[in-house]
């Protein structure tokens, strides 16, 4: 289905079938033979990038300008080897399982588990730049790499050894106090329902009553916050209502408690409502005005977003591909910036799996 095949009234339609939650086990993480493929192929992408030395992705160095201070090189992300690990186990692939099991092992051990720091909870960017070092730490990292630990405790758990498992725990419970004692408020939307999102099912999971009640209090605080002002805080962006409603779906999947479930079907056909009145089909655009928007035109990554989400060919009524899928990956639009190549950097060196701190040349 090309993008141009788009109209606003299928797309509202659709909105009633996305605000259908259900339930999607770890056996039916792909809704057709052609999403699976088109992962597989996206996942081989991704292990051209595999460090096997450091057990983590190794990428050239790109930054928005801000929290580290490298300035070149090729660096290995905690994010991306973490989303490559549950990629990984999602696949199902021989041979993968090991693999990400020996990315988790490395990742969780950059996480700051000391309850006593500053930084307790949260992990750097980068293995070449411990927290200390970067200006300032992104807090938002305890989110970000914790709702991934959630798939892979959810999805996943019974295939990793008892260990592993224990890890894996015990480091959405850190990030979960840390995301508690940041305590983030209402207007920050994507990291608002993030981190409601992490608190919640961490609690419900691991039976956390205090990680639970937070969760369910902040998500209250959320919804009461957005219809008093009509809107999200982080209004009608092309990038964080993809983010707001990815995590809305991923928490109509994974939350239990039934009055967090009813705010949260509310809150998932508002942003759909929000996205169709402003996407424009003939020019493939989200038409302004915008909170926080990065391009003057939407990116491949946010059309195949649209596309994914409104395809009539969709089976599972709530938009919950595997967690570690990026759009572009599910569907790959006629213009997919993945298959661009970057340009060539000075090497330079990590030492996450071998040590506490890794080196910053």
């Amino acid at each position: 289905m090309s993008m141009s095949c788009f109209r606003l009234q299928p797309m509202i339609i659709y909105i009633v079938t996305l605000c259908v939650p259900v339930l999607c086990p770890a056996a039916e993480l792909f809704s057709s033979q052609q999403q699976k493929d088109a992962f597989l192929k996206a996942l081989s992408r991704q292990d051209q990038r595999y460090d096997p030395a450091e057990k983590m992705i190794r990428k050239p160095f790109s930054s928005p300008g801000y929290h580290t201070t490298l300035k070149g090189g090729y660096v290995h992300p905690t994010r991306d080897s973490l989303n490559y690990a549950v990629a990984l186990l999602d696949s199902g692939r021989p041979g993968s399982l090991e693999r990400a099991e020996q990315i988790l092992r490395c990742v969780i051990a950059l996480q700051d588990q000391d309850p006593k720091s500053r930084t307790y909870g949260i992990w750097s960017w980068f293995a070449e730049e411990p927290l200390d070092k970067m200006s300032p730490p992104d807090w938002n990292w305890a989110d970000f790499l914790a709702a991934q630990l959630l798939q892979v405790a959810i999805d996943h758990m019974d295939r990793l050894p008892g260990d592993m498992q224990r890890q894996i725990r015990e480091s959405i419970i850190h990030a979960g106090r840390a995301i508690k004692r940041r305590n983030v408020g209402p207007g920050y939307t994507n990291i608002a329902v993030m981190g409601a999102y992490v608190t919640l099912v961490a609690g419900e999971l691991f039976n956390g009553k205090e990680l639970a009640d937070y969760g369910k209090a902040r998500l209250k605080r959320f919804y009461d916050h957005t219809f008093a002002n009509g809107s999200f805080s982080e209004y009608n962006s092309p990038t964080y209502s993809a983010v707001a409603i990815n995590e809305l779906s991923r928490m109509l999947r994974h939350v239990k408690d039934a009055e967090s479930r009813k705010l949260l079907r509310e809150l998932n056909h508002f942003a759909w409502s929000h996205a169709a009145r402003h996407f424009h089909a003939p020019s493939r655009q989200w038409a302004g005005p915008h909170s926080r928007c990065y391009a003057t035109l939407l990116r491949d990554s946010t059309l195949a977003f649209i596309q994914r989400a409104s395809s009539p060919s969709r089976t599972n009524p709530t938009f919950s591909a595997p967690s570690s899928l990026p759009p572009t990956a599910a569907i790959p639009t006629s213009r997919s910036t993945a298959s661009r190549t970057p340009r060539s950097r000075p090497k330079t060196s990590a030492s996450a799996c071998n040590s506490k701190a890794p080196s910053t040349t």
